[in-house]
Formats: C-alpha cells, structure tokens, sequence
C-alpha cells in the first residue's frame, strides 16, 4: 500500500510461512483490532491490522478528511486488510 511506502513486512529468506505477510521491518510496530471498536484482540481473534512507524506517511494532501479516517491522532494507519494476531 501506498500509505506505507516501502514496506513494513518482510519474509527473511528460508523463513516463509504459509499466509504470513513475514516479520515487521525495524522500528515499525502492528497490532489487529477489532474493526468496530478499535480494540486491540486477543491472539488467534481475525480483525482490522494496524500498522505505525517511520516509513508511514504523514497524511493525504489537502484531504484532512481522509486523513483522519485511515490514521489515528497516535499515528497508527488503518489499513482495511483483515488478518489474524
């Protein structure tokens, strides 16, 4: 995704696991979330993966408004994917 230019997931090599997206690149944190609330889930629960760190973008260009939809005032970006934690 474009919001978090160059990436945030990797697969080391030798390392691919079967629908994984990998390990978090350095100095980025995810967490899933339940998608109506925004709370964070239990292991093994399927919701909303959010993602934050230093390759994310700061916002859309003259769109506040769609800005404040996809990331939080704490800098976590919504991603709309489903996963599990």
């Amino acid at each position: 995704m474009t919001e978090a230019s160059p990436m945030t997931f990797l697969t080391p090599p030798g390392r691919a696991v079967l629908g994984s997206t990998g390990v978090l690149m350095p100095n980025t944190e995810a967490r899933v979330v339940d998608v109506d609330s925004g709370e964070d889930l239990e292991p093994g629960q399927r919701g909303e993966i959010w993602i934050r760190g230093p390759q994310l973008m700061k916002g859309y260009l003259n769109r506040p408004d769609a800005t404040a939809e996809t990331l939080t005032e704490d800098g976590w970006l919504k991603t709309g994917d489903i996963g599990l934690c």
